[in-house]
């Protein structure tokens, strides 16, 4: 079954809807308990880095990643019902995770 990561920008619209601790134990929960869930995480400011230039900041918007597995983009969709992020106005973003050659 294929790989997708699904990440989560900080484009929310309700933030207190987007940051409930309640909903995300549930929904999470709700997601492992279908045996999709391959792990996943807020994460916070990160930097770029480039030969020959000073590092600065990165400006992706990411908050937060997922992987999920799923047989296809239409089941890994499925994913979303539910997410936080996605309820409260926010872009998500799923890409599918290329198997090693």
């Amino acid at each position: 079954m294929p790989g997708f990561i699904v990440f989560m920008y900080n484009d929310v619209v309700t933030r207190e809807l987007a940051n409930d601790d309640q909903r995300w134990g549930d929904y999470l929960a709700r997601l492992k308990a279908t045996g999709r869930f391959g792990g996943g995480s807020s994460i916070g400011q990160g930097w770029k880095f480039k030969k020959g230039s000073r590092p600065s900041p990165s400006e992706l918007g990411i908050d937060g990643f997922m992987r999920v597995e799923a047989k296809d983009e239409e089941e890994a969709r499925e994913v979303l019902q539910g997410n936080p992020n996605d309820e409260a106005g926010g872009t998500v973003e799923i890409r599918v995770l290329l198997e090693d050659a």
